[in-house]
């Protein structure tokens, strides 16, 4: 059993890049919804299981991803043009903040902190969780922006093989505690999430809001025809049911 960032499993899974679209979650509620849905928990895991012998016993949260640089406050799609920003290696991150305006590096995570200190590149985006544990206001972070394309996610996987090989009682025990791990997690990080905020404001960083953020949902969104057939295994119409679904699964 393991735990694998989403746009890392999406890399293999590609019918995972549906959690990558940006601005695919509302906010954080919607995000809840969707993982508890019957969508993602029968449909979406047998998809997983028939094509890579693997299964999402739980999914976790982290938040939103957020983006700092050294630059200046960027409340406008205006104010990004032109910040290299790092981007881990996945297509529809690059492309997205591409589409913001930005010069986009993908650059190992491993490499961050150091390229931002040595200002190789303007900033980067993550969680505030993330943020805060690796003390990017070290690495000349002063501003953080809400924008929020993405939501860090990272199901729970399992071994379909393996799980199958087990005793149905070990097996519902199983799925079982992956669920349960899932909810008290999102309690947890809805909970955090405020405190790391606060602690990011405490070292000095100062967070802004976007004035104009319909048109990073408008320019984000014009992406995601673009990407169903990366959803759908090359399957431009499997692609795009399944977003068509994951979107059906929150309450309107």
């Amino acid at each position: 059993i393991t735990v694998v960032a989403v746009g890392n499993a999406a890399r293999i899974a590609e019918c995972l890049n549906v959690f990558n679209l940006p601005y695919i979650f509302e906010d954080f509620n919607s995000a809840v919804e969707v993982f508890s849905s019957d969508f993602v928990q029968v449909e979406l895991n047998e998809k997983l299981a028939s094509k890579h012998d693997m299964r999402a016993i739980g999914w976790l949260i982290g938040g939103f991803r957020h983006m700092t640089n050294s630059k200046r406050p960027v409340t406008t799609l205006a104010d990004i043009e032109g910040l290299k920003i790092r981007t881990p290696k996945n297509r529809l991150m690059r492309d997205t903040y591409e589409a913001f305006g930005a010069q986009v590096k993908a650059i190992a995570w491993g490499e961050t902190f150091d390229n931002l200190k040595d200002k190789v590149v303007d900033g980067q985006e993550n969680p505030y969780s993330v943020i805060y544990d690796s003390r990017f206001w070290e690495a000349n972070q002063t501003f953080l922006t809400n924008n929020g394309p993405f939501l860090w996610t990272g199901p729970i996987l399992m071994s379909e093989s393996k799980l199958k090989s087990l005793s149905a009682d070990h097996q519902a025990a199983i799925l079982k505690a992956g669920m349960e791990a899932s909810q008290f997690e999102w309690r947890w990080i809805e909970k955090e999430n405020n405190n790391f905020m606060d602690r990011l404001k405490k070292n000095g960083m100062q967070i802004s809001e976007l004035s104009d953020r319909e048109e990073w949902l408008k320019r984000a969104k014009q992406l995601w025809s673009n990407n169903y057939s990366l959803i759908g295994y090359g399957d431009e119409k499997m692609g795009k049911d399944i977003v068509t679904k994951i979107l059906n699964s929150v309450s309107q």
